[in-house]
C-alpha cells in the first residue's frame, strides 16, 4: 500500500502549475526547483517531489502541498487520526506500541504527545460553539 500510494502521487506530478506564483503576501515567486519532502502515513514513510517557488530572501511554497491538503509536518492526517484515537483510550506508551503493532509506523512517545495535543488545541472552542448553535 505505501508503494501504491507513492506511484499515486507519482502520476499526479510534482505541481508544477506555472512560470510564477504570487503568495499570500503578495511577493512574486519565479524560481522554481524541485524539492522533496518526507511524509509518515498509515502504510509507512513516502517521500514526495513537488515543485517549490521562491525568490531569494522569501520562503518557499509549495502549491501541491496544498493540493493534497498536506500537513506542515512530517505526519499525515491518518497517522494523526490514529494517534488521537488511540490516546484518548491508552496512554501514550500504549498508543504508540498499538500504532506500531497494526500499521508497522513507529511513532516516538514524544511525538505522539505532541500530536495529540495538536488534535485537542480546538477541543473547548468546538465544544462552546455546538453549546451555543
Amino acid at each position: 500500500m505505501r508503494r501504491l500510494l507513492e506511484e499515486h502521487l507519482k502520476m499526479r506530478g510534482v505541481g508544477d502549475l506555472w512560470q510564477s506564483i504570487i503568495g499570500s503576501d503578495g511577493i512574486k515567486r519565479s524560481y522554481k526547483q524541485l524539492r522533496r519532502r518526507k511524509l509518515i502515513t498509515i502504510f509507512g514513510k513516502i517521500t514526495i517531489t513537488r515543485m517549490g517557488y521562491s525568490n531569494p530572501g522569501e520562503s518557499s511554497l509549495f502549491p501541491f502541498d496544498g493540493i493534497l491538503n498536506l500537513p506542515v509536518d512530517i505526519y499525515s492526517h491518518g497517522i494523526r487520526k490514529a494517534i488521537a484515537f488511540e490516546v484518548s483510550k491508552n496512554s501514550f506508551s500504549e498508543a504508540v506500541d498499538s500504532i506500531k503493532r497494526y500499521t508497522g509506523v513507529k511513532v516516538h512517545k514524544r511525538q505522539a504527545e505532541i500530536l495529540s495535543q495538536k488534535a485537542a488545541q480546538d477541543f473547548d472552542e468546538y465544544y462552546e460553539q455546538m453549546c451555543t448553535s
